[in-house]
């Protein structure tokens, strides 16, 4: 079994087609898929979509270990 991924939310992004996820800057997702340039996330809503990959950057062992996100 692996462990779940998440991402960091880098910009704020505002979905522009159905798919796509509306994002806001340091919200955390879980990552569920990032072999293309949009990566599909699931939000704390439980909502899942699409995010421009440039937009997000994987959460670090260090902000995992913590808890916290900067």
């Amino acid at each position: 079994m692996s462990e779940d991924v998440f991402v960091v939310v880098k910009y704020d992004y505002d979905a522009q087609e159905e798919g796509e996820l509306s994002i806001r800057k340091n919200e955390r997702l879980k990552l569920i898929d990032d072999t293309k340039n949009w990566w599909k996330v699931v939000n704390e809503e439980g909502i899942v979509g699409f995010v421009p990959s440039n937009y997000v950057r994987k959460e670090s062992f260090v902000e995992k270990a913590k808890g916290t996100i900067k």
